[in-house]
């Protein structure tokens, strides 16, 4: 099992609806509180793909991590 902790991505997340009427347009915008890094996405396919990537990102960094030291 391995000693190292877990990842974490932490981020404040803030969803808006757009003033159409007839097709309402989600917003977002993430902004990690620890960094002040800030994103902003126009629809929600956008905000997803952002997560999808930050998290693949993550898994990847921690294999590397693995390879690495191997007395993990």
């Amino acid at each position: 099992m391995p000693t190292t902790a877990l990842p974490q991505l932490i981020y404040v997340v803030r969803l808006w609806s757009s003033d159409s009427p007839t097709e309402p347009m989600w917003h977002s915008t993430v902004q990690n509180p620890i960094t002040g890094e800030r994103h902003i996405f126009a629809s929600l396919d956008e905000f997803f793909a952002f997560i999808e990537e930050t998290t693949r990102a993550a898994t990847a960094a921690i294999a590397d991590e693995e390879a690495a030291d191997p007395a993990q």
